[in-house]
């Protein structure tokens, strides 16, 4: 089980809806009105903001399709060393 599934099974059943719409939204490059912000110290690496979530992914050239590549990185709550 990938670590995206396995912290959605800890969500009540709407927050995870939230996520997975969330998480569709960022996969489809939807990322307008999201609270995006890039990540210091990283190339093509940025967060969204969900309340206390925070999803961490990467944008990646893809030369097959050409066209941009989303990968998710992290996702889990806020903490003090969320960004670390």
């Amino acid at each position: 089980m990938d670590l995206v599934s396995k912290f959605l099974k800890k969500l009540d059943r709407k927050r995870r809806q939230e996520i997975e719409a969330l998480l569709f939204q960022i996969k489809r490059r939807e990322l307008a009105g999201l609270d995006i912000k890039k990540l210091k110290g990283a190339d093509n690496v940025f967060r969204v903001r969900k309340g206390s979530i925070r999803v961490i992914f990467s944008v990646e050239k893809n030369p097959i399709s050409k066209g941009p590549e989303v990968s998710i990185v992290s996702i889990d709550f806020r903490t003090d060393t969320t960004y670390r």
